[in-house]
């Protein structure tokens, strides 16, 4: 998605939304959103435990911003769940 796109502009304002909500869940450590080298968004999410990523993915917040209003305009989507101890 190329930076000054119509597209990128509309992910780029329901990503802002989606962050701040997200970062006010609880069991939410962290949500960041960062520039790919490629044009690319990467999202970096740090949930306490399986429990606060679930009720983040159920959430009409998540239906709404990311479900709706972000994933028609990707590309690509990749998710990848690391779990540290």
């Amino acid at each position: 998605m190329p930076a000054g796109s119509p597209a990128r502009a509309t992910v780029a304002a329901a990503l802002e939304d989606l962050a701040a909500d997200s970062r006010a869940e609880a069991g939410c450590l962290g949500y960041e959103a960062y520039d790919g080298l490629g044009g690319e968004i990467i999202l970096v999410e740090r949930y306490a435990d399986h429990a606060a990523l679930g009720a983040h993915r159920a959430s009409d917040r998540f239906r709404r911003l990311a479900v709706g209003r972000i994933v028609p305009f990707l590309a690509r989507r990749e998710v990848v769940v690391a779990i540290v101890e």
